[in-house]
C-alpha cells in the first residue's frame, strides 16, 4: 500500500472512530465568511436520516476532505454548495459522508451548532443559495424568450460557437 493511501485511511479512521469529537483544519475560502482558511472544524459522525439542508458535512472526495453546505438531500446522495462560490454545486454519495460539522474554532473562539450566530449564518446561506438559483433561472428564461422572439421575427437564433 502506498503512503498516500495509508494516510487517507488514517484520516478517515480518525474522523469516523474518534472517542472525542475530531476536528479537521479547513483550507481555502470556499465557505467564507462562515468558515475561513485555517479554522478548525469539529466533526461528529452522523446518521444519514439526521442530515438536513443547511448542515455542513465533511466528505471524502478523492484524497481531500472538503466541508460544504447541504442544499438538497436525495435518496443516496447530497447536493452541496459553498457559501462563497454561488455558481458551483457539488454532489457527494451517501458512502462518502464522514460527518457533520458541529462547531468551528478560530483564534480561540468557538461557535457551536445550535447557537444563534450559527443558525443565522445557515439561514443567510440558504437564502443566498435560493436567490442565486432564482437569478440563474430568470436569466435562462430570458434567453429562451429572446430566442423565441428572434425566431418569430425571422432572425436566426445566435448560438455559441464551440472551438475544438
Amino acid at each position: 500500500m502506498n503512503s498516500l493511501r495509508a494516510k487517507q485511511i488514517a484520516q478517515e479512521l480518525h474522523l469516523l472512530n474518534a472517542h472525542r469529537l475530531p476536528s479537521v483544519q479547513f483550507h481555502g475560502m470556499s465557505m467564507f465568511p462562515f468558515l475561513q482558511d485555517e479554522d478548525r472544524v469539529v466533526v461528529e459522525p452522523v446518521e444519514w436520516q439526521d442530515i438536513a439542508p443547511g448542515d455542513i458535512v465533511t466528505y471524502r472526495c478523492s484524497d481531500k476532505y472538503p466541508s460544504r453546505r447541504v442544499i438538497k438531500k436525495h435518496e443516496n446522495s447530497l447536493r452541496l454548495w459553498c457559501d462563497n462560490w454561488p455558481s458551483i454545486c457539488f454532489c457527494a454519495r451517501r458512502d462518502d459522508i464522514l460527518g457533520r460539522a458541529v462547531a468551528w474554532e478560530r483564534n480561540r473562539v468557538r461557535l457551536s451548532r445550535g447557537e444563534p450566530a450559527w443558525e443565522e449564518a445557515t439561514r443567510l446561506a440558504l437564502q443566498k443559495y435560493r436567490r442565486t438559483r432564482f437569478l440563474r433561472l430568470k436569466a435562462r428564461i430570458k434567453r429562451v424568450i429572446f430566442r423565441f422572439l428572434d425566431t418569430l421575427r425571422g432572425k436566426q437564433p445566435q448560438r455559441l460557437i464551440k472551438y475544438q
